[in-house]
């Protein structure tokens, strides 16, 4: 653990104290794998295992996000050009939604399974609810910042 503190400091020493609250996505994941270490107090090995795991099944997961915001973004426009919509086309919508919501469950099943040569099964527990505790965290961090910083409007900067 003592050699983690100076990435830790590092990392620290990075964030800009002159704009609270903000937090880059470089930043964002590089917290998130520190506290994946941290929490599910991976070894070394572990680590240079797990981490290239996790990118493909984060990279497949963020191809799922993308198809659904396309479909999304399609019933959207249809909507807003007032289109009606058939019972077929409803179905179908319904379908490819249904679809996606498998592939990513799917994925995810695949994911959490594939990990039992790395991880222990408390270690897989743990990880399987750590992304929901994370966001938890980082959105009370936010909320604490911006009742810190109550005159403070994040849109307007100098």
């Amino acid at each position: 653990m003592k050699y983690l503190a100076i990435p830790i400091a590092a990392l620290l020493l990075s964030v800009s104290p002159g704009q609270p609250g903000r937090v880059d996505g470089n930043e964002a994941r590089m917290l998130k794998k520190w506290k994946l270490v941290e929490y599910l107090a991976l070894t070394e090995d572990q680590s240079t295992k797990f981490f290239p795991r996790v990118e493909i099944f984060e990279r497949a997961m963020e191809d799922v996000r993308k198809e659904e915001r396309r479909l999304y973004e399609d019933i959207e426009g249809d909507i807003q050009r007032g289109d009606d919509f058939s019972s077929s086309e409803l179905r179908d919508m319904l379908k490819k939604y249904r679809e996606l919501d498998q592939n990513a469950l799917q994925l995810k099943h695949n994911h959490f399974s594939g990990m039992e040569d790395i991880l222990t099964p408390t270690q897989i527990a743990k990880y399987a609810i750590f992304e929901q505790k994370f966001r938890k965290r980082m959105m009370e961090n936010i909320e604490k910042r911006q009742r810190d910083f109550p005159g403070r409007n994040n849109n307007n900067r100098f």
